[in-house]
């Protein structure tokens, strides 16, 4: 795994001395995703540990707090073969209704949704995945509901258990479900 370098340190305590919380999470998440096991680590023994660490746990606790939410696979069954893979912050009912309500063919319908900390990073994910194996236009994919929901599921916990890992001891993270919709099933 990488090492915490220098000027990831440097970086960390110039936004912990100006109280940049928003700056401060993003540089540990991206420490985290480029495999630094324990991001926090890297100001153990700073004068100011303790203080370090709540602030920290804080603005980690913020940024969860703003990017996560859900990513979802939805189809049109007048489109058959065609996935959108979406994201929302709130309500995935209300969600599907303003979907509905754009003056669409048809109705959109819920296929399947997983829980994200960073629903942005999530959805990014399962694009790159859909885009190396099928069409794709915009957040639309000509796939298998399989194959779609899979990519979402498989993307959710690879992200969370990432970020579970790097700060779920330090700020208590929930669990993750993913939830599949047996409707393709059916048609």
């Amino acid at each position: 795994m990488p090492d915490v370098t220098q000027s990831n340190i440097q970086s960390l305590i110039r936004h912990f001395e100006r109280n940049d919380g928003s700056r401060t999470s993003e540089i540990l998440f991206l420490m985290a995703r480029r495999g630094i096991n324990d991001p926090l680590a890297s100001l153990f023994g700073h004068p100011l540990e303790d203080y370090w660490r709540d602030f920290a746990g804080e603005s980690v606790r913020d940024r969860i707090e703003k990017r996560n939410g859900i990513v979802y696979v939805v189809a049109n069954p007048v489109h058959k073969g065609l996935y959108k893979i979406g994201l929302t912050a709130g309500n995935l009912e209300k969600r599907l209704r303003s979907l509905n309500t754009a003056g669409v063919v048809g109705e959109f319908i819920e296929i399947g949704h997983a829980h994200a900390f960073d629903r942005f990073v999530v959805e990014k994910m399962a694009h790159r995945k859909l885009s190396k194996v099928t069409q794709r236009h915009k957040e639309f994919f000509v796939t298998d509901w399989k194959v779609a929901c899979q990519a979402v599921q498989d993307s959710a916990s690879a992200d969370n258990v990432l970020l579970q890992s790097a700060f779920g001891s330090l700020i208590g993270l929930w669990a993750i479900k993913t939830e599949i919709n047996e409707y393709s099933h059916k048609n």
